[in-house]
């Protein structure tokens, strides 16, 4: 199972950012396992909105990257298509695409932010589940529509 896993990932690195797939958790709590099979070894639980980017899909499972670059298996039956993003450092979130744009507010690492657009040059329009909005650094998060790679 291993050597799949780490097929898998190696498979990833290969697939082109603009290729990516991005889904989000719908079902609370949603697992993901170490083989495409409900009774396969659990390795993480998912929280409603987690981003994952799409390695490879059958009609009942999704080999899936998450934010740490591991990869396992879900259900599509806990997912949904859909761009939301995870803020992987501390960052400032600008009211403009521009790194000398006012701050519109701060992201702590971890948060979830729902993309709200295409992205403009190399910042993403996101918006916060209070429906603050702005731009963050496509660098600054994981997320398929920022091209994020795993």
């Amino acid at each position: 199972m291993k050597k799949l896993l780490a097929a898998a990932a190696a498979l990833a690195c290969v697939i082109p950012a603009s290729a990516a797939e991005g889904v989000v958790v719908v079902r609370n709590p949603a697992t993901i396992y170490d083989a495409p099979a409900a009774n396969g070894r659990p390795l993480y639980v998912l929280s409603l909105d987690y981003p994952l980017i799409v390695l490879s899909r059958t009609s009942t499972w999704l080999t899936v990257c998450m934010h740490d670059r591991s990869v396992g298996y879900i259900s599509t039956r806990d997912v949904k298509a859909g761009n939301a993003a995870m803020v992987l450092r501390r960052t400032q979130v600008r009211t403009s695409a521009s790194a000398g744009a006012a701050v519109a507010f701060t992201a702590d690492a971890g948060l979830l932010l729902s993309v709200d657009g295409p992205a403009a040059g190399d910042w993403l329009p996101v918006r916060h589940g209070s429906g603050r909005k702005g731009y963050i650094n496509r660098g600054d998060l994981f997320s398929a529509a920022a091209g994020s790679s795993c």
